[in-house]
Parts: C-alpha cells; sequence; structure tokens
C-alpha cells in the first residue's frame, strides 16, 4: 500500500474510528460507576487524542506520528512521577 493510498483509508475510517473510540469510552467510563459528566469528559477528552493523532499521522507522516506517541508517552510519565496525575 503506498503513502497516498493510506492517507486515503485513513481519511475513509477515521469518522468510524472516532466514533466507536469516543463511545467505547462514555461507556466505560459509566460502566465503572461514574456519573455523566465525568464520563462525558473523559469521552470528550479522547476524540480530542484520536483526533490529535490522526492530524499528527496526515501532517508529520510516520516517523514524525512515532515521535509525537514517543514525546507524548515521555511528557505524560514525568508529569505523573511529578505528581500532577
Amino acid at each position: 500500500m503506498t503513502e497516498d493510498e493510506h492517507l486515503a483509508w485513513l481519511k475513509k475510517i477515521m469518522p468510524m474510528v472516532a466514533t466507536l473510540m469516543t463511545v467505547g469510552t462514555f461507556l466505560v467510563i459509566r460502566l465503572a460507576g461514574h456519573g455523566n459528566g465525568t464520563a462525558l469528559l473523559v469521552a470528550g477528552i479522547m476524540f480530542g487524542f484520536v483526533l490529535l493523532m490522526y492530524g499528527a499521522r496526515v501532517v508529520l507522516g510516520v516517523k514524525g506520528f512515532v515521535v509525537v506517541i514517543g514525546a507524548g508517552a515521555v511528557i505524560l510519565w514525568r508529569l505523573q512521577r511529578n505528581g500532577y496525575f
């Protein structure tokens, strides 16, 4: 699959992926016993995360996407170690 074909495939499936990830996150948080407000907030964060990852893949390519995921993981890990989460 060429890069253009792969981007066309991503463009085709991303609305469904974003919807499923958002709804799935909402349901998991609700099943965990939290209220609608918390579940909606976390589902909205997941929706933003999916769109950010898709945008990073389209704009930066595969190597840039890997850098975004790696840097994000290191930053979030460090924030967690410093007590922010």
